[in-house]
């Protein structure tokens, strides 16, 4: 999944530029305020905005605003310190993210010579934002090449992410060699759990990191395990087993749209597959019409479970707005002991079909036009379909 294209603004102050230190300028009490000024950046490129999810589940923007003159100021209240990313919205713009700390009375200045953000200077009276650039340096070399690899690869190949993971493991291994020495902070704990997270679309390397995710969490002071951030943390250092084909499905709490409590449990007897999803997954969606011809065809021999990963108000609006196959799921935050880390699901969609006894049958990453009625009729007889 690239970017979301369904962006929601909640009305912040953008102010397009001005000359003179504006950004270094006294900024109000209760405010923050960023300032970019970029060259060789065509005014075609829109600046995103959204806040940190400690779950790495997909969220709105907060912010949409247009470059133009190779300057643009957002600015807005705050009341406590926050976590914002970043990224630019156009063709050809590098399909990575910028860590923005902000808080009452901040400023952050970013002056950039191209597109390539990772390499932006970026002066700030932000505590956070100080010790989140110190982050971004000691992966600086691998975060420069993941960039130019894409930009000159024009296939995707088994090649190709045979080498990104890799480089996404150098990355993680020496952001966690650094943390076991780094102040526990704010900024500390959501470097964990994003690197903890980008783990899972390393093959094979969630179990490999475990040590250190346990290492770390043991220097977390008590106060802060018992977070919500601190339960996240404490998931991925002590996960619940991951399941293979061939093994009994893994089970846990779901509820529906309306808050009732489910498990997958309740449809033993048929068939089950599991679409791990999410409401700005262009494949996802685009998977909808098939999985409509499916529910039809197979009746109540099949049992289709969506499983978002959305925030619960972006996914209850949704599914009052649309008609969607099937039952439609979703989990509490379980980080390392959600279902969609048990099934490995890493990517999405990302679906699992289930045997009427509650075996494994198949798990597999993407959707393609016909791939979910070619796999089912592999494992399905044609003489269950109504």
């Amino acid at each position: 999944m690239k970017r979301n294209l369904a962006i929601q603004i909640l009305c912040p102050l953008f102010l397009l530029i001005g000359a003179g230190n504006i950004c270094q300028a006294q900024v109000l009490e209760g405010k923050f305020r960023i300032r970019w000024r970029l060259n060789n950046i065509p005014d075609s490129v829109r600046g995103v905005m959204y806040v940190f999810n400690p779950t790495m589940t997909a969220s709105k923007a907060i912010a949409d605003f247009p470059l133009q003159n190779g300057e643009m100021i957002y600015e807005d209240t705050i009341s406590q310190p926050k976590h914002l990313k970043f990224f630019g919205w156009a063709k050809d713009f590098p399909n990575w993210t910028l860590d923005l700390w902000v808080d009452r009375g901040g400023w952050i200045d970013i002056q950039g010579k191209d597109k390539w953000l990772h390499q932006w200077m970026i002066t700030t009276n932000i505590p956070q934002q100080k010790e989140a650039l110190s982050y971004a340096a000691c992966t600086a070399d691998e975060t420069d090449e993941c960039l130019q690899m894409d930009e000159k690869c024009q296939v995707h190949d088994s090649l190709f992410w045979d080498r990104w993971h890799k480089l996404n493991y150098r990355s993680v291994r020496k952001t966690f060699e650094y943390m076991k020495t780094a102040p526990v902070t704010e900024v500390w704990i959501d470097q964990f759990l994003e690197k903890a997270w980008n783990t899972t679309w390393i093959p094979d390397s969630l179990r490999s990191f475990r040590p250190v995710f346990q290492q770390l969490y043991a220097r977390m002071p008590a106060e802060w395990q018992e977070t919500e951030k601190g339960k996240l943390i404490e998931s991925y250092a002590f996960p619940a087993p991951t399941v293979e084909e061939g093994d009994d499905m893994a089970d846990g709490l779901l509820y529906d749209a309306e808050g009732e409590s489910r498990h997958l449990s309740e449809l033993q007897g048929r068939y089950i597959l599991l679409d791990f999803w999410s409401i700005y997954c262009g494949p996802c969606r685009m998977s909808e019409p098939e999985m409509e011809e499916i529910v039809h065809l197979y009746g109540d021999k099949l049992a289709l479970v969506g499983i978002s990963n959305d925030e619960k108000i972006s996914w209850s609006k949704f599914l009052k707005e649309h008609k969607m196959p099937g039952y439609q799921w979703k989990e509490p935050k379980n980080g390392g002991r959600s279902l969609a880390s048990r099934y490995k699901a890493g990517g999405i969609p990302h679906f699992v079909l289930i045997s009427p006894e509650g075996k494994i049958l198949k798990m597999w990453t993407g959707y393609r036009k016909g791939i979910l009625k070619s796999k089912l009729k592999k494992f399905i007889s044609e003489d269950t379909i109504q």
